[in-house]
């Protein structure tokens, strides 16, 4: 979805609902108190905390781009049997559509590649930097505005999906104001990073064991 300005999370953001595993109210408020003594201190308080098999799509709206890779991901893990052992989600960088279904043509597309959804958007929230250890985006302007609300010395990995394409296409364009030709280029774009990005997160996590 293309917009000239968009709302950023202010704070700590805004709260909806999220398929991520919850933290209690002490943990939570405890990691936000280390922050900002981390603000005053310049020490490096932040430990991760997140399941290193996690990640977070995220792009504009979370309509079309995120949720169709969020879906394509779940996809791609139940083929090789590993859904049990991801969290995976989806969200916006800005509050447009949060509450709403996903575009109707995003699910569109993804039944015609056989894959349901229920998704509802929701917005990127500071605990999500905790919840997650890849946040991922679409395109630089993503990326861009995830880092400004990502915490100073958050341990999450803020990257983009396309720089796992094997095809080296860089940007997953929005759709929006395209067809069903655009959308199923995202669907494919998504497919192809998101099993390389499996593959490598899968790699280098199996090396750390090692040692």
């Amino acid at each position: 979805m293309v917009q000239t300005s968009q709302s950023l999370p202010v704070g700590l953001g805004k709260t909806s609902s999220t398929k991520a595993p919850s933290k209690s109210s002490s943990s939570f408020i405890s990691k936000q108190i280390r922050r900002i003594v981390t603000c005053f201190s310049g020490d490096d308080m932040d430990e991760p905390t997140a399941n290193p098999r996690s990640v977070l799509f995220v792009c504009l709206g979370n309509i079309c781009r995120s949720p169709i890779a969020e879906a394509v991901f779940r996809q791609v893990l139940s083929e090789r049997g590993l859904l049990d052992k991801w969290t995976v989600d989806s969200a916006a960088t800005a509050d447009y559509h949060v509450g709403e279904p996903s575009d109707n043509r995003a699910e569109a597309c993804l039944r015609r590649h056989g894959i349901s959804s229920n998704h509802i958007v929701r917005q990127l929230t500071l605990e999500d930097f905790d919840n997650f250890a890849y946040v991922i985006g679409m395109d630089h302007e993503n990326v861009k505005n995830i880092k400004k609300i990502a915490p100073k010395k958050s341990p999450c990995r803020v990257e983009l999906l396309g720089q796992y394409d094997p095809k080296n296409e860089l940007l997953i364009e929005d759709p929006y104001y395209g067809g069903e030709a655009e959308f199923d280029n995202v669907y494919d774009q998504c497919l192809r990073c998101c099993r390389v990005f499996l593959d490598s997160a899968e790699k280098e996590l199996n090396t750390k064991k090692k040692h």
